[in-house]
């Protein structure tokens, strides 16, 4: 068995954890499988079910990041979203049904936009895993991630030509910084750009609205636009180049 099978075969048999989590799995056996090599993968790492289920144990023993962390009566509370991305994909899981789910940092609810997308016909759940992910063409990446460092280059500007305040202009660019640090091309680095995206967006709206003299709301919509958008174009444009792929293959 290549190394190729081995990795898809076991990918197949972690369906029943998150995308964020089987993605730790699959890239921790890429390590290894590198460091060994194809001739000494069954050796090192055993048969891939084995493997997949000492996985599963690992992860679904824990309390699962469905389960918020506490309750206040039926509110959800959950501080974990900033630290943990397995809780930040409750944001965009188009394999939930569920439109809402805990919150990912705070007291109350978030929308699963992933659910919302499903609902609208614009995905489909079993569409949508790791492997559309690392699909997403690098120009639809880097237009996607250059988004919110454009803004908060923006919203730097504001601030210092006096026009901003300086809490607006770290609320978009703290979260481009972080966005920045996650493992590229994979959903955790999805996520956290449509965060960011949605932040700085709030941000440099919200400046403008206040210039402007006007406060209609119309900037919390858009920011809830883009956040979403930021997710659901990257995801059709990986799932596109997926396709187009298979098809050559197949042909």
């Amino acid at each position: 068995m290549t190394s190729d099978t081995w990795i898809r075969s076991l990918e197949s048999e972690l369906m029943i954890l998150s995308p964020t989590v089987r993605e730790l799995v699959l890239r921790d056996a890429r390590e290894v499988i590198r460091e060994v090599g194809d001739d000494n993968i069954h050796d090192v790492l055993g048969d891939p079910a084995d493997y997949a289920n000492a996985a599963r144990n690992a992860f679904v023993s824990e309390k699962t990041t469905d389960e918020p962390q506490a309750h206040l009566g039926p509110v959800t509370v959950d501080f974990r979203g900033l630290t943990n991305s397995a809780v930040r994909s409750r944001l965009w899981d188009p394999t939930n049904p569920r439109i809402f789910t805990s919150k990912i940092f705070g007291i109350g609810w978030d929308i699963n936009l992933g659910a919302i997308a499903v609902k609208l016909g614009l995905l489909r759940p079993d569409d949508y895993d790791d492997e559309a992910v690392r699909a997403i063409p690098p120009t639809i990446w880097r237009c996607s991630t250059g988004y919110p460092v454009v803004l908060s280059v923006i919203a730097a500007c504001q601030t210092l030509r006096g026009r901003s305040s300086f809490g607006n202009a770290l609320l978009a660019i703290l979260p481009t910084i972080w966005s920045q640090r996650a493992v590229p091309r994979t959903e955790d680095a999805l996520v956290r750009n449509a965060i960011a995206s949605g932040a700085v967006t709030l941000a440099v709206g919200t400046t403008l609205q206040r210039n402007s003299r006007k406060t209609n709301g119309s900037t919390t919509i858009l920011a809830g636009v883009v956040l979403f958008l930021q997710l659901l174009l990257p995801v059709r444009a990986g799932l596109k180049q997926l396709w187009r792929t298979q098809k050559d293959t197949h042909e």
